[in-house]
């Protein structure tokens, strides 16, 4: 896990995508914060590095113990003078968490594996659910700001665009072995949202989620090589 991370991280479209949510993310200090499907925690380390240190709170939710302990060891020098949490939970189950507790909430490319079975079908109930959740956890004139895919994204894409960090390197046939990885499991994700299980929208289809839930001020970017939208949204 720890190298695909490494691989990930370094590749152009994902350094693209980092820095394109940067640029429509923007803290005061001593907010509230939390990230859910936190992976490896890089948006926690965003979101301190935007803060200059200064949070009240950060809170990293995943549904996998092995991305949380990784979160926990790759974030351990940078969080000790801040209030923080990893907890194990699905966000396509209600949060346990109290209504209006944070200032911002966070999410890279996750919320859209909300994933609802209806024992004949996959349906949208829990991708719309987690947006009307994040809504009642946000204090008024909170934020939130998230990432999503395209419809129909070609995975391989990331790759292609990625060759000088796949082949230049005295690790080439490792990192050659988790670029295929990574491009067969794009397939079957893309397989999947294609079901009806996962959620790869249109944005205005995104949109019409986000205020049927009760967000405004939306402003959105494309990025990571044209394959997902970047999107910050306000509970006024």
């Amino acid at each position: 896990m720890a190298f695909a991370y490494q691989y990930q991280k370094e590749a152009r479209p994902y350094r693209e995508l980092l820095d394109d949510f940067s640029s429509l993310y923007y803290l005061y200090g001593n907010e509230s914060i939390l990230d859910l499907g936190c992976g490896s925690g890089r948006l926690i380390r965003l979101s301190i590095e935007k803060a200059g240190g200064k949070l009240s709170k950060i809170i990293g939710m995943d549904n996998s113990d092995s991305a949380l302990s990784f979160a926990v060891k790759n974030l351990n020098n940078c969080l000790k003078n801040i209030p923080h949490e990893f907890v194990l939970a699905d966000i396509s189950q209600p949060f346990e968490i109290l209504g209006a507790s944070f200032e911002v909430v966070t999410a890279g490319l996750s919320l859209q594996y909300a994933e609802h079975w209806d024992g004949n079908k996959w349906t949208d109930r829990a991708y719309r659910s987690v947006f009307r959740e994040i809504f009642r956890v946000l204090k008024p004139g909170g934020r939130l700001i998230f990432s999503v895919n395209t419809p129909n994204p070609n995975f391989s894409i990331i790759a292609k665009k990625s060759w000088r960090e796949i082949f230049l390197t005295w690790q080439l046939p490792l990192r050659l072995i988790v670029a295929i990885i990574m491009v067969m499991h794009g397939r079957w994700l893309t397989k999947q949202a294609n079901l009806g299980r996962f959620h790869y929208l249109p944005i205005e289809k995104v949109i019409l989620i986000l205020k049927e839930a009760g967000f405004e001020n939306i402003q959105y970017k494309l990025t990571y090589a044209s394959l997902a939208w970047v999107i910050v949204c306000e509970k006024n």
